[in-house]
């Protein structure tokens, strides 16, 4: 009689996965490489924005994998008319090596992420799983370019927020390093819940709703480095 371990994947809901990307040869690859891992299923492959939008609503994958230049609508546009009818997807942008100051208005809309499109398949596979439990993904690399378009030295009256506790800090450092939940617990010594207590009273005192928004807003402000 076979008996599965707990650890086996097939008692565990696949991540279902959409692919936008102009470009077949990228598409295809990333679809490759997420498709062969247990834990992940690509349901969907489309070619531009305005049939982005079209598969999102068809499929209801569990997360977006989308390139940012794509026809019709941009990533960034399609991203903000799919959340609005599937508010619970994550969606993670897929960008080169040209990041420009939309990224900033497209954190404050609820993109769940950003990666660049020359990571390794092994942190692009750490990435979906990261955005996919719901801690979202900002790349280190694009947040400096980021801070580089949007530069400006932390003033005054920026500083004049509720102070971040130092704990918080050292956690929203984490964060910044593109660090899981569990990887901050691990490397502070403390528990899961308890990053996530640190996170959420950060939120509050930034005034943001997520991790990747606190993130640009506490490096903007000089109150952790990269």
């Amino acid at each position: 009689m076979n008996q599965q371990t707990p650890t086996e994947t097939s008692q565990t809901p696949k991540i279902r996965l959409l692919v936008v990307d102009d470009h077949q040869v990228v598409r295809k690859g990333l679809s490759l490489v997420l498709g062969l891992e247990p834990d992940m299923q690509v349901c969907g492959e489309v070619s531009d924005g305005r049939t982005a939008v079209e598969a999102a609503l068809h499929l209801k994958p569990d997360l977006i994998l989308m390139d940012y230049k794509l026809p019709y609508l941009n990533g960034i546009e399609a991203a903000k008319i799919i959340k609005m009818s599937l508010p619970s997807c994550k969606i993670m942008i897929l960008t080169g090596v040209e990041v420009n100051a939309t990224i900033f208005e497209a954190l404050q809309s609820g993109i769940d992420g950003y990666i660049l499109k020359e990571v390794s398949p092994e942190e692009l596979i750490r990435a979906v799983r990261q955005v996919a439990a719901g801690e979202g993904y900002l790349h280190p690399a694009v947040t400096r370019k980021v801070l580089n378009k949007l530069s400006a030295p932390a003033t005054e009256e920026m500083r004049a927020d509720e102070p971040l506790s130092e704990r918080e800090k050292q956690v929203l450092q984490g964060v910044a390093r593109g660090q899981s939940n569990r990887e901050i617990a691990e490397v502070l010594i403390v528990g899961e819940e308890t990053v996530r207590t640190h996170l959420k009273s950060a939120f509050r005192k930034l005034g943001v709703n997520d991790r990747t928004l606190a993130v640009v807003v506490a490096l903007k402000k000089g109150l952790i480095q990269l």
